[in-house]
């Protein structure tokens, strides 16, 4: 019994964490093993609760995950998994979050070199405190609209950064969404992958970077991609030395609906509205080896590389082709419209299917059947084809009755 105690003593002690700056330990799996993380609260708040593998983020509090438990904030002390070799997921839940509201998990290029205006180390590329740096905002998100936004900064990683970022919204998310449900929680997930890539001016091939970014909810799936293709040239490669060294971030956030009009402002969200200041929560986080074959690990990550010409689809063949695109188009969000189109064009399909089906089935039957060519069939050739004879005439007794009273018999009975 003491050596039980004392071994969890000795566990506890390793994972338990006594520091003003330190709001919780957080459990995380990394390939499906535990690992323990520490929840900074550099604002000190006291308002964050951190319970197993859960975070539960008040509106206001910013916080990191941390490797180390430091007594007060330091450089050296936040957690830096390897992006490209580890996905990163988690659980999220933002049913409470409301127009003009942010609840968002993120990743920065932290720390910065010097303690900024915020008390800490943070960096973002809008220089909220000061200091600039790579971003990339997995999930920007209140229970109307949710977005995807990588965020490139100059050679330098700290100057000219790009603030508006390469911004792709998910379609059908929101309140009863017909992708994905905000009222429910929902599955997130961003793997990092390279990619062929050609130069145009050289035709020397060269390394790139896309990001999939995958939401996920009761077999509902909807995939973001990023690339240099559809966010400019060199922006993601750009990006690609900071995959090493950023910090998983979240933050609760925002003010007036005005304020947030570029995040929920098409999805019907009023600029008079005021943030409700709902909290939000992230759980399950999980890191899942890029190569795979650990079954410990579930992920929904897919691939996150493409062909050379942007098409996930090209070098099958003709039918693989476009039974790839027809796969790849259901598992995208579509307005009810073209619901209704591809519906409508799958069904003509079907029945012409049907309808040639029959007449093929139908000439088949005809010739091994009845030796012959069916009139029935549009296939079947004039030739061949045997004259069916008239039904006898049945004699049958004709009887009506006459004005009479009377009977008249046919006249084959009479």
């Amino acid at each position: 019994a003491q050596l039980v105690a004392c071994i969890f003593s000795v566990a506890y002690a390793e994972t338990s964490c006594s520091s003003p700056v330190i709001a919780g330990t957080l459990q995380v799996l990394v390939d499906g093993l535990p690992k323990s993380v520490y929840v900074v609260d550099s604002s000190e708040s006291g308002t964050i609760s951190v319970k197993g593998n859960a975070i539960t983020l008040p509106h206001g509090p910013r916080v990191y995950l941390a490797e180390t438990c430091a007594p007060a904030m330091s450089s050296d002390m936040f957690w830096f998994p390897d992006f490209t070799k580890y996905s990163l997921s988690f659980t999220v839940d933002v049913s409470a979050v409301g127009c003009g509201c942010n609840g968002a998990v993120y990743l920065v290029n932290m720390p910065s070199a010097t303690i900024t205006s915020c008390g800490d180390y943070y960096c973002d590329a809008n220089y909220v405190c000061g200091e600039g740096c790579n971003e990339f905002d997995i999930m920007e998100a209140n229970n109307h609209a949710a977005q995807v936004t990588p965020h490139k900064c100059g050679a330098d990683g700290t100057s000219d950064c790009d603030g508006g970022g390469c911004a792709t919204k998910l379609v059908g998310f929101g309140v009863s969404g017909v992708a994905i449900d905000s009222s429910k929680p929902f599955r997130v997930e961003l793997a990092v992958g390279s990619v062929g890539a050609v130069n145009a001016d050289d035709d020397e091939a060269s390394s790139a970077v896309a990001t999939s970014t995958t939401y996920s909810q009761e077999g509902a799936v909807t995939v973001v991609r990023h690339t240099d293709k559809n966010c400019g040239a060199s922006y993601m490669e750009g990006m690609q030395p900071t995959w090493q060294n950023m910090v998983v971030t979240a933050s609760n956030w925002g003010d007036s609906g005005g304020g947030m009009s570029w995040l929920d402002g098409d999805a019907g969200c009023s600029d008079s509205t005021s943030c409700n200041k709902g909290a939000f929560t992230f759980s399950d986080v999980r890191l899942c080896s890029l190569e795979g074959g650990n079954p410990g690990c579930s992920s929904v990550y897919d691939s996150a590389t493409e062909n050379d010409d942007g098409d996930e689809c090209s070098g099958d063949a003709w039918y693989g082709w476009w039974w790839c695109k027809g796969v790849y188009w259901l598992e995208q969000s579509h307005p009810w419209w073209q619901w209704v189109l591809a519906g409508s064009i799958g069904f003509l399909v079907l029945a012409l299917m049907c309808f040639v089906l029959r007449v093929c089935l139908c000439c088949v039957a005809c010739a091994r059947c009845f030796k012959r060519a069916c009139s029935c069939c549009p296939c079947g050739s004039e030739e061949g084809k045997e004259e069916v004879a008239p039904k006898p005439y049945r004699r049958t007794r004709q009887v009506r009755r006459a004005r009479g009273g009377g009977e008249l018999k046919s006249p084959l009975l009479s």
